[in-house]
This record gives C-alpha cells, sequence and structure tokens, in this order.
C-alpha cells in the first residue's frame, strides 16, 4: 500500500508538468450503403476535426442498412472502407475507429472488425468483437481478446456494440492500461436507455472516460451518442457526466478529456481488487448456480 501511495503521488506530480488531454469525438452516422455513406462519413470526420478530435470513432455496421440483405456487399467492400478510412486520417492527422465492419476471415470465416487507423494512415490494428448478440453467432466468429493501442501517449480500447454488457470485457481493457474506452454500437431505439447505463456503469466502475456512438435511422436505431467523463462532488465521490451529445439525425459528439485527471482513482479503485474471491471468472465459464458457486450450510 505504501508503494501504491508513492507510485500515486508521482502520478500526481507528473500530471502538473504533462498533463495528457486528448480530443475524442463519436460520430453518428444514418446507415448506408457503403458508397453512400463514405460521402457522410469524410464529412463528419472533417466536422469532428474541427472541433479539435483527436480520436474519432465511428458507429457499428454504418455501412449497411440491412445487415442480412446487405451483408455480403458489406464483406467485399471491407478493404475499399479501410482504404478510404485510411486516406481521412491522414488527411485529418486524426485517428479513425473505424467502427464495426464485416469482414472476411480465413475459410468461410467472417468476423466484426473495428479497424484503428492512426494519422499516418496507417492500419495500427483491429478489435474484434468478443460477445455476439443473437443471431450474429450464426454468421460470425468472435474474437478472444481485448486489445490496448496508443495515440498522443494515450491508451485507449474498443468494446464493439454488446461487448459492454460484460462488466469483464472494460475491466480486461482498463487492467491492460486503457485509459479511454470506444464504444461502437448498433442499437434500436427500444434499447438506448439500457445501453446508456451499461456505458455510465463501465466508466464509473474503472474510471475511465466512455465513447458511446450509435447509428441513427428513422425510428428503427435511436442515436443517442454521447462521450461520458467524470466529475467529483460532494465529498469527492465521482459521478459519470454527459460532456458531449448528439440530439437528433446524424452529428458529432466531441470533447477533450484530460486522461491524468482519472489516474489516482483508478489506481486506487483497481488496487483494492480482491481476485481470489471471484476467482470462478478466471475458471472457464461455469454454470450460473451450479453446487460449485453455492455455500453449504
Amino acid at each position: 500500500m505504501v508503494i501504491l501511495q508513492g507510485i500515486i503521488g508521482i502520478f500526481a506530480s507528473w500530471r502538473v508538468v504533462f498533463m495528457r488531454e486528448v480530443g475524442v469525438a463519436a460520430v453518428q452516422l444514418r446507415p448506408r450503403r457503403p458508397g453512400e455513406a463514405l460521402e457522410d462519413v469524410a464529412r463528419l470526420v472533417s466536422e469532428a476535426r474541427r472541433l479539435d478530435a483527436d480520436i474519432i470513432c465511428l458507429p457499428e455496421a454504418w455501412n449497411v442498412v440491412n445487415p442480412y440483405s446487405q451483408f455480403l456487399e458489406a464483406v467485399d467492400a471491407y478493404g475499399y472502407v479501410v482504404g478510404v478510412l485510411s486516406r481521412l486520417a491522414e488527411e485529418n492527422g486524426v485517428c479513425i475507429l473505424g467502427g464495426g465492419l464485416y469482414k472476411r476471415r480465413g475459410e468461410g470465416g467472417y468476423v466484426i472488425a473495428c479497424p484503428v487507423v492512426n494519422a499516418c494512415g496507417e492500419l495500427a490494428g483491429e478489435q474484434l468483437k468478443v460477445h455476439l448478440f443473437k443471431d450474429e453467432k450464426n454468421r460470425f466468429r468472435r474474437g478472444d481478446e481485448f486489445r490496448v493501442f496508443e495515440f498522443h501517449n494515450v491508451r485507449f480500447g474498443v468494446l464493439i456494440c454488446h461487448d459492454i454488457v460484460y462488466p469483464e470485457s472494460a475491466r480486461e481493457l482498463v487492467l491492460r492500461g486503457a485509459e479511454v474506452i470506444f464504444n461502437p454500437s448498433r442499437i434500436v431505439s427500444s434499447g438506448v436507455g439500457a445501453w446508456h447505463i451499461y456505458a455510465r456503469a463501465r466508466s464509473l466502475e474503472n474510471r475511465t472516460p466512455v465513447v458511446a456512438v450509435n447509428v441513427v435511422l428513422n425510428r428503427r436505431y435511436g442515436g443517442g451518442s454521447l462521450v461520458l467523463g467524470l466529475l467529483r462532488r460532494g465529498r469527492g465521490i465521482l459521478y459519470p457526466v454527459t460532456l458531449a451529445e448528439v440530439s437528433g439525425d446524424e452529428g458529432v459528439a466531441a470533447a477533450k478529456v484530460d486522461v491524468d485527471e482519472y489516474l489516482e482513482a483508478r489506481a486506487e479503485r483497481l488496487s483494492n481488487r480482491h481476485p481470489r474471491a471471484y476467482r470462478s471468472l478466471l475458471e472457464g465459464n461455469p454454470i450460473f448456480g451450479g453446487d460449485d458457486m453455492r455455500g453449504k450450510v
């Protein structure tokens, strides 16, 4: 504990000199076919840059109107779409997170991938969707790990849509060093309220900003993209607060976040964990309510 307090003190002193502020943006799009959608992406990425964004996140499946009938069209367009995103990233000097795109993987296999493109237009890597939702399990292969990326000395991770439902996902990213969490999603209107609760919970639990991004389409998909930060109230208790949001149709939610502001609170929260008490989380996928999970009387 003494060592941890010393580390926290060092972080606090460093913050005075080396404040790491990063501009983040959620780009809310109306789903269209790839060619049409990319025109909107170019326009909104430029708008996000004018709002001083450094890392710009697109939603999940923004390049398909109907994920079923246009599935193969979206798969075939993956390489072209990433190429355009690379050009936009380089032209604007930003990092672009491609959202959740359908991609061919191996012989007859498909994944949902978020390409991460840096300001040089290079593909820095990709995050695969780990927790597939309902019918997605019949079509896609799931990812097996959560990765942490770095841009402008800020470490971040991506949870694609349904991944944010599972608290272990965000905690894994934070334990790996993520300081900002991005959540590109495709949420129906009736689910936006619950989605916001998940995003706020992940922000509060992990003492980290969350950028939640959705599509918007008529009454089917409800938008509601936002950037969450944390604010101290009362006796220093942290609360998740909305720093920026998109109301209505397409648009950009952009905000500046000082990632060093949360270092001390996150270190304190993580240091108080007691992994042995919840070791079943690390032992595969036990059946809920099994005998091994019940106390004996």
